[in-house]
């Protein structure tokens, strides 16, 4: 099977590789370990001292997953030993190189899907490397005068020759600086286009002190049909792309205070902003974040262009209280007189347990689980939360919730996938989500965690042909009877993929991606039985010929 290269986001709690590091570190050998050794190669030449990465599980963004690496030698070559049995993401870190085989991936960290088996000398793997295409520029406003810390952006035309905006893994590249100019680095081959400003009807734009201009693709036009492609080849470099912003906007401001909805006395010290409102009601985007640290309670929001938004504060787990979102409409002239009211909320109560054990460093290990909510009410407003943590007897407080329909439960410690959420109870009796009441105050909740050994170990055949070059899959996984996914994984090179930490019972496994631009058959899937402290195999074949494979 040839490689799969786009790397997708991944529900999975990886593992803490602590012990491993620490193994590696002694000489000591774990048990049910494999290596993996290769080449790093730039434009087709072996390339020394190159660092290569090693990283299990998916989220990799958290600093407490630690990583194994190592460096190219004179010839290009690496290789990694004592390496714990498990589903990783390999990476060569070479900022302004590009690697074919993960164009497409919307992670912002890259990396190749592999999964090492105990015992398994895994050898040949190739990273080739290819030096990225730059773009150069620089942005002046109508009178030459250059725009400072102005927010590009940057599209890549697809097979269609429709603008797609491009994600790029370093977003401060897309800065200007204090002249006005940029450089964007590290760009795979292509077509593209680039442009500062607001789109018509948005806000939180481009801004030089408080104005306002409207989207402008390089060099000189609002109409993206009518903006210069950007022709890239790999490593080339495309100079003198200017762009100049004539069409300013005509803004607005927005004004009011922020009471306590008891009292009606002003609040101070309140984090406050205002954000699009879409037509369906959703919440659209952040635009002017502010405090308010005086007594009076004030709110104010500038650089505003036509259209619906609504006030609001920003949330976070540790505040008590909340706010409705407060709608208004900008129109042709600046709004006042708005109101944003705080309320005092609701709380969640209880205590995390292990069902089944009374091991106490399974208990302990319980207890870096973290809680998470999820809140389902009609209100716009965001919230910055964080996944609560469980104090040292098991328990644990939700505060200041708003009023709805909310779910509890608790994600696995990032150092054991293995610690699985099963059920939430109130008085003995499982509760799928809680119609909270304003203000009100739920005590009694037991969050069952149970200590997980199931193993599900996949293959991925193909018949009547083969995946293209960059073919992408994804196994997702989900209890019998359930129709919302437990976890999702990336297929490796050669058609394998791992998934940990199951509960004992009845599991439906399906298949996902896509054959280069043609769409993979539907309804590849296969319902397994996991039993505690077994491997169960599993295979799901893929049948180019068929249109679908539902059953």
């Amino acid at each position: 099977m040839h490689y799969l290269n786009r790397i997708l986001s991944s529900l999975l709690i990886a593992f803490s590789l602590a012990v491993s590091t620490h193994a590696l570190q002694s000489g000591t050998k774990p048990a049910g370990t494999g290596s993996l050794a290769g080449r790093v190669l730039i434009d087709g030449k072996p390339q020394a001292n190159v660092t290569v990465v090693l990283q299990q599980g998916r989220r990799r963004m958290t600093t407490l997953i630690p990583e194994m690496k190592t460096t190219t030698d004179s010839e290009g070559n690496f290789k990694i030993e004592k390496v714990p049995a498990n589903d990783y993401l390999l990476n060569a870190l070479t900022p302004g190189f590009v690697n074919p085989a993960e164009l497409g991936s919307i992670l912002p960290e890259k990396g190749r899907p592999v999964v090492i088996n105990a015992g398994e000398e895994l050898t040949g793997i190739e990273i080739a490397l290819k030096r990225g295409a730059v773009i150069t520029g620089r942005v002046v406003d109508g009178n030459h005068q250059p725009l400072i810390e102005a927010w590009l952006q940057l599209y890549k035309l697809d097979e269609k020759g429709e603008a797609q905006y491009f994600y790029i893994n370093n977003p401060r590249m897309l800065l200007t600086d204090d002249r006005g100019e940029y450089r964007l680095y590290g760009l795979p081959a292509g077509r593209y286009k680039i442009g500062l400003g607001a789109k018509p009807g948005m806000t939180a734009a481009t801004r030089y002190g408080v104005n306002l201009y409207q989207l402008t693709y390089h060099p000189d036009t609002t109409d993206v049909m009518k903006a210069e492609i950007i022709e890239l080849g790999d490593g080339e470099e495309a100079t003198n792309i200017d762009i100049k912003l004539s069409h300013k906007l005509k803004t607005y401001t927005a004004s009011g205070r922020i009471i306590d909805a008891a009292t009606g006395k002003p609040v101070a010290n309140v984090q406050y902003f205002c954000g699009l409102v879409r037509p369906t009601g959703e919440y659209g985007g952040m635009v002017s974040p502010a405090m308010n640290p005086t007594g009076r309670g004030e709110m104010f929001f500038e650089g505003l262009t036509p259209g619906r938004y609504a006030a609001m504060i920003l949330n976070t787990n540790d505040s008590e209280t909340y706010a409705e979102a407060a709608p208004f409409d900008i129109k042709d002239e600046d709004v006042q007189g708005l109101e944003l009211k705080i309320y005092r909320g609701a709380s969640i109560s209880g205590a995390v347990v292990v069902e089944g054990t009374d091991d106490p460093q399974i208990l302990a290990l319980a207890q870096q689980a973290r809680i998470w909510q999820r809140t389902k009410n009609t209100d716009p407003t965001p919230s910055i939360w964080h996944p609560r943590p469980i104090a040292a007897d098991g328990s644990f407080k939700l505060i200041g919730l708003r009023p709805g329909k909310i779910e509890i439960g608790a994600d696995s410690p990032f150092n054991n996938k293995r610690i699985a959420y099963v059920r939430t109870e109130h008085n003995g009796v499982e509760v799928k989500e809680f119609d909270v009441k304003a203000g009100e105050q739920i005590t009694g909740i037991r969050i069952v965690m149970v200590y997980a050994t199931g193993v599900i170990r996949g293959t991925v055949k193909v018949e009547n042909g083969s995946l293209a070059e960059n073919a992408r899959l994804w196994a997702m996984i989900r209890r019998a009877g359930e129709t919302k996914t437990r976890s999702m994984t990336e297929v490796d090179a050669r058609g394998r993929f791992v998934i940990e930490g199951l509960v004992a019972g009845e599991y439906e496994i399906l298949l996902y991606g896509d054959n280069g631009n043609k769409p993979l058959p539907r309804g590849i899937k296969q319902t397994v039985t996991v039993t505690n402290d077994a491997e169960t195999p599993v295979t799901l074949v893929i049948n180019l010929e068929a249109k679908n494979q539902d059953k």
